[in-house]
């Protein structure tokens, strides 16, 4: 079944997601030599997606995330990427109502356009009577984002809004992956999820031009890189002992290498925030995503927030939230 039908609407929710480290080793620049490693969880904010059939002749009607609403009388002439991408892949040839909204700012750092992309995909499958495997959805995305729009983006965005929950995901040179769910504790599980904060710093980052210029210059240096993927299993030892001193630690130093990637990466202003949320009593954390602005993760015992949280009033704060489930799909 080629074809949205039924009149019923469809309605995908997909997480946004934190990347803790391992950040950069999910390109296929690097993976494809060294391999990757990426530690990361979902977040309880979320990408909504509605598909409707709609009557009469054959149109695509879509708003994306609260720009104007159009309407395209052919899938070639779909302007957003994505989602003309999206649905050429899936056959789309019946007319169709496309509407999505982000419960946070598109362009801050954390996953959206790959959680736009397997949110689509997720609700256009369901629509054509279809439920494929998260991890299917994941490389359906990866295949839209990278192989057809050539953005010059990684792999682990897609894995962890499709999988959901806290993730170890491997990058192997054959361009395979391998996703696996981190098991811990519950009590240190929500110990640490209680040590974490979320500051918003305003403002979009060119993501896809810093990535562009990172992978440029990784094949002159990719030193940085080798050294964020073996930060990971030290990362996930450290989490598994209720070690959050060492966690922090390990966010800072990653951080530090990351950031020496780009000059773009960073700026006066992401710094000045992070350097007195450290001073406040943050041991580590990272500007979330490619780099520039967007949000800031912090790691700090509970009994510090109050102090990074007055120092930081000037930021938006978003509860640190997480999603144990991926994707999801349901009907109305």
């Amino acid at each position: 079944m080629k074809n949205p039908g039924n009149g019923a609407v469809y309605r995908s929710i997909t997480p946004l997601r934190v990347s803790f480290i391992g950040g950069g080793t999910d390109l296929p620049a690097f993976y494809r030599e060294h391999g990757g490693e990426v530690v990361s969880m979902a977040l309880g904010y979320h990408i909504n997606i509605a598909v409707r059939r709609l009557e009469g002749p054959f149109r695509v009607a879509y708003q994306v995330n609260g720009e104007p609403p159009r309407v395209s009388p052919s899938v070639d002439e779909v302007e957003h990427p994505i989602t003309r991408e999206a649905l050429k892949f899936l056959e789309v040839d019946k007319p169709i109502e496309i509407t999505s909204s982000s419960e946070v700012p598109a362009g801050t750092g954390l996953g959206s356009s790959s959680s736009y992309t397997v949110g689509l995909l997720h609700a256009l499958h369901a629509a054509q009577g279809g439920g494929p495997p998260w991890a299917r959805l994941a490389d359906e995305a990866c295949h839209i984002e990278i192989d057809r729009l050539k953005a010059p983006i990684g792999r682990q965005d897609q894995y962890i809004a499709a999988g959901g929950g806290f993730r170890r995901t491997v990058f192997m040179p054959d361009d395979s992956v391998h996703s696996t769910s981190i098991e811990c504790a519950p009590d240190i599980r929500e110990e640490f999820i209680n040590h974490l904060m979320m500051f918003y710093l305003g403002g979009k980052r060119p993501a896809l031009e810093i990535l562009t210029e990172v992978q440029r210059e990784m094949n002159q240096n990719k030193a940085p890189l080798c050294e964020l993927k073996s930060m990971c299993s030290g990362f996930l030892e450290s989490v598994s002992r209720g070690d959050f001193e060492e966690v922090g630690e390990i966010l800072h130093q990653a951080w530090l290498i990351k950031r020496s990637l780009n000059p773009r990466i960073s700026n006066g202003h992401v710094d000045e925030a992070y350097e007195r949320s450290r001073a406040s009593g943050a041991i580590g954390g990272k500007l979330l995503g490619a780099g520039g602005t967007g949000f800031l993760l912090l790691l700090a015992p509970p009994s510090r927030h109050a102090r990074i949280r007055a120092e930081l009033r000037a930021h938006r704060e978003f509860r640190f939230q997480p999603d144990p489930l991926g994707s999801r799909v349901f009907s109305e």
